[in-house]
């Protein structure tokens, strides 16, 4: 957010130091201004509560990790494709490994040679 700021006000000094009509800075600060007033139109309308979404863990989820959890005492991996999921149970006996870790693992070990 910061970054933004020192952004700006760069380049409200760019627009105060060109040798232009008075008129021309103002439609810029305008325009300028309209383009992150934009991003509060949910505040000022009230419509904020559809950005913040309760979300649940699907229950095809909730299956699938119960049994995993039952059936931890045996050795295997979880593959997730393509990548993994932040609802995805795995431990230290059931780890989780994604596609793209092993196209990674791949990579390196056959055509990097």
């Amino acid at each position: 957010m910061l970054w933004y700021s020192v952004l700006i006000w760069g380049f409200i000094n760019y627009i105060i130091s060109l040798n232009i009509k008075k008129y021309i800075k103002f439609l810029l600060f305008f325009i300028v201004s309209l383009l992150f007033l934009s991003n509060t139109k949910y505040f000022i309308t009230w419509e904020v509560g559809r950005l913040f979404v309760n979300r649940t863990i699907p229950s095809d989820y909730k299956i699938l990790n119960k049994y995993l959890i039952k059936n931890e005492s045996w050795m295997a991996r979880i593959l997730t494709i393509p990548k993994d999921s932040r609802r995805m149970y795995f431990s230290n006996i059931s780890p989780k490994i994604t596609m793209e870790q092993i196209m990674e693992i791949y990579y390196k070990t056959v055509v990097s040679g």
